[in-house]
């Protein structure tokens, strides 16, 4: 996509993208500690950024002075690479993290993962699996709001109505993603 084609994009659309980038990026950093209920009353106020890939046993052996590479998906990145994500260092506290266990259940429920050696016990692996499915599930959550959004701007014609039936389609996925993820989330409960 040449800087002409950006250009007419850009000009098709009746809001502003970047505006719709910042409602995106609100839906992906809810917070939500995703325990199950049964913990829940357990939880401490503040929500922590979990790490998918074990910070101690994963990230630093691969991280190169405390970073590792990581692409960007966001609009203003796709749009200045021409739908190319861009690939950049990050430190590793942000690094493979989501929105989705409160600092109490985090340390708690994962601490043979974070402060033991990995050794690939049936713990650990329960656990990688556990942070696997919850941020899935964290995600595809997001994934259904953002679609709401576009089916909105759809509707509104702040962008082309013709994309109304594709982000239908997708939502309806996606809605039965969640809720497989569900229902398996339920069973590692």
């Amino acid at each position: 996509m040449g800087k002409k084609n950006k250009r007419d994009f850009l000009k098709g659309l009746k809001i502003n993208p970047w505006e719709i980038e910042k409602e995106v990026k609100k839906f992906f950093n809810y917070k939500d500690c995703l325990v199950p209920e049964s913990f829940k009353d357990q939880c401490s106020r503040k929500i922590v950024k979990a790490h998918t890939v074990p910070k101690s046993g994963s990230l630093k052996e691969i991280a190169h002075e405390g970073h590792v590479y990581s692409g960007q998906f966001d609009f203003t990145t796709l749009l200045e690479q021409e739908g190319v994500p861009k690939v950049s260092l990050v430190g590793i506290n942000e690094a493979s993290t989501f929105n989705g266990f409160c600092t109490n259940h985090d340390s708690k429920i994962f601490h043979d993962l974070e402060q033991k050696t990995f050794l690939g016990t049936k713990k650990q692996c329960f656990l990688i699996a556990f942070r696997a499915l919850s941020r899935e599930l964290y995600l595809k959550k997001s994934f259904v709001k953002t679609l709401d959004l576009y089916i909105s701007l759809a509707k509104s014609k702040k962008i082309d109505p013709n994309l109304g039936d594709i982000f239908e389609a997708l939502k309806e996925g996606a809605i039965l993603g969640l809720r497989d993820l569900s229902k398996y989330k339920k069973v590692f409960d």
